[in-house]
């Protein structure tokens, strides 16, 4: 059983950080059952099978895995990629593909990337689907992340259609992280849909 949802209207470093350490606590067996019961949601979603790049992350922290998930990426023909951190440019995260074949060196958070040529890197809007880390989400589709704001830099953009379309971005997270309630600061990028070891949360967005 999941701990109940957490009451997190106001987002402090000691919430983050409670949330962190109960990920943390996860057992080894636990992690890979949600990890399988996550990614069967994912492949049989639509935003997977319509897709071509899908962009994934290195789980740190207790995240949830995403190395079954490349599998199925594979197997199904498709092209995974990785962020790579690039706080030099208007997007801080560009996106490398990963191959059986990749070489990857850390970068300044001690996060492992692919070692691969700037200009063969793909920028934000050349993905299809992007599997997103979390701290915590609400039922909005607000996102409580590391607090670097990569990803809402990156993926600013997305903020100015007036319909969602590819790339679309995909939360993953355990159900406990559920949040009844996140204070969202006018330049965070909603997430499109939630994928939990229980269910997939499809978040409806209201464009004026």
């Amino acid at each position: 059983m999941s701990p109940k949802t957490a009451n997190c209207m106001q987002v402090n470093p000691s919430l983050r950080q409670s949330i962190i350490q109960q990920r943390k606590a996860l057992s080894s067996a636990l992690l890979t059952q949600f990890e399988s019961r996550i990614c069967r949601q994912i492949i049989q979603s639509h935003y997977f099978r319509s897709a071509k790049k899908i962009a994934i992350y290195y789980p740190v922290s207790g995240e949830v895995g995403t190395w079954q998930l490349l599998e199925r990426i594979w197997s199904a023909h498709k092209r995974a990629y990785l962020p790579v951190l690039h706080t030099k440019n208007n997007f801080p995260l560009r996106f490398a593909e990963i191959t059986s074949q990749s070489r990857f060196v850390d970068n300044q958070f001690g996060i492992p990337e692919p070692d691969v040529p700037y200009r063969n890197l793909l920028k934000p809007q050349q993905m299809d689907l992007v599997c997103v880390p979390l701290v915590g989400f609400d039922m909005a589709g607000h996102r409580l992340g590391m607090g670097g704001g990569y990803y809402d830099r990156s993926f600013a953009f997305v903020n100015h259609r007036r319909t969602r379309r590819p790339p679309y971005l995909v939360g993953l997270a355990y159900e406990f992280q559920k949040c009844s309630q996140l204070i969202a600061d006018a330049w965070d990028v909603d997430l499109d849909a939630i994928i939990t070891e229980d269910t997939l949360y499809a978040i409806q967005h209201h464009k004026a």
